[in-house]
């Protein structure tokens, strides 16, 4: 709910003040009666809709980040993670998995497969910490930024940022 409503309701929101504005003053104690009800049945309406653009948009904001965030966390190559860290959540990931994440070999010599092992590692984590409050938290708070970025009016050009570590 907070994933898609909020999102929405920031969208539609500048409406109804907006129209406060130009309502007569004498006017104005009638205003919340039929304005309240038509910006929560549009709110209502955006949230269907952000989620479903939000669900679009993220193939193009993948391929603009070089993956899904989970996925580039997890690479070797990704220079975004302190790689002490890293290498401690390949440990433990494994361990819990019973399966071994790629080298820095192995990602090198066959990037689209440790690729494919990173995706399969999220989803195991996604299905495994699904009542975990934190995870959830995140994911809501994900899919919140999702939603909202596709509810923009105008794209937001960045500039790549420069990472801290290397390889």
């Amino acid at each position: 709910m907070q994933a898609r409503l909020w999102p929405a309701l920031l969208v539609i929101l500048p409406v109804p003040i907006a129209l406060t504005m130009w309502i007569p003053m004498e006017n104005l104690p009638k205003f919340p009666l039929w304005c309240t009800p038509l910006t929560l049945a549009a709110t209502f309406f955006l949230a269907q809709l952000g989620r479903d653009a939000g669900k679009r948009a993220e193939p193009a904001l993948w391929q603009s980040w070089d993956g899904p965030p989970t996925t580039r966390r997890l690479r070797h190559r990704n220079r975004d993670l302190n790689p002490v860290i890293r290498v401690r959540q390949h440990e433990k990931l494994s361990e819990l998995m019973h399966a071994p994440l790629p080298t820095l070999q192995e990602e090198i010599d066959d990037p689209i497969r440790a690729d494919a092992t990173y995706e399969a590692a999220v989803l195991f984590l996604r299905e495994n910490t699904r009542a975990a409050a934190l995870v959830f938290k995140e994911n809501v708070a994900y899919g919140f930024r999702r939603n909202l970025h596709a509810r923009r009016a105008y794209p937001v050009r960045r500039s790549p940022q420069t990472a801290p570590y290397s390889l």
